[in-house]
């Protein structure tokens, strides 16, 4: 679908409001785009 092509490392760097010497903040995180299975490799999992 539409986020097929955003896995990966995502990063953000900005300075913060609250950053009186300009320094630079950064953000990270990793995506994993996974298909949804179909009813047939749905696996049940036993909570207990």
């Amino acid at each position: 679908g539409k986020l097929k092509f955003e896995s990966g490392a995502h990063r953000v760097q900005r300075v913060p409001k609250t950053e009186s010497q300009g320094r630079i903040h950064t953000s990270a995180c990793t995506v994993a785009v996974l298909p949804e299975p179909d009813e047939q490799q749905a696996i049940e999992i036993n909570p207990t």
